[in-house]
């Protein structure tokens, strides 16, 4: 069946349209309360963080990752906390940069990409501890590294 050259392009923009906007857009979430990452009532605008979204947690909130995640971005506001339910991992393909608490309780981070920034604030609090259950560790990608400087 031969079909026209009029059909033939409206097929090609259709089929990418369809690509195009198939292709999730990075959402700004902020936490709004606290519970756990994939809740939707943790974030606005309402619905669980994807791959692409970059994520603030507020000042008074406490976001429970309860299962593993995926996101581009992750800011902790002074006074938010960023917590772990064993043995879950949160992958990083941006930024993660720390204002507020991170207790990782036994958590898991992946930093995934080189040359992106893993930022404290003069008044941040990060604990690594591994307990007594599963294993934990921040993966870094080759030639990355990690300082610690100890108060």
């Amino acid at each position: 069946m031969k079909t026209k050259p009029f059909l033939n392009r409206y097929l090609y923009v259709a089929a990418i349209s369809v690509l195009i906007n198939s292709h999730s857009k990075a959402i700004n979430r902020i936490s709004i309360a606290s519970g756990n990452w994939n809740s939707s009532a943790t974030w606005s605008p309402s619905g669980s963080p994807s791959p692409g979204d970059n994520i603030t947690i507020a000042s008074g909130h406490t976001v429970t990752v309860s299962s593993n995640q995926t996101v581009h971005q992750v800011t902790i506001n002074p006074g938010g906390t960023l917590t772990w339910m064993l043995p879950n991992t949160l992958t990083i393909t941006g930024n993660f940069v720390v204002k507020g608490t991170v207790l990782m309780n036994g958590g898991n981070i992946a930093l995934t990409n080189y040359g992106l920034a893993f930022q404290l604030g003069a008044n941040a609090v990060f604990t690594w501890d591994p307990g007594k259950i599963g294993r934990a560790h921040v993966e870094l990608q080759s030639r990355q590294y990690l300082v610690c400087r100890l108060l």
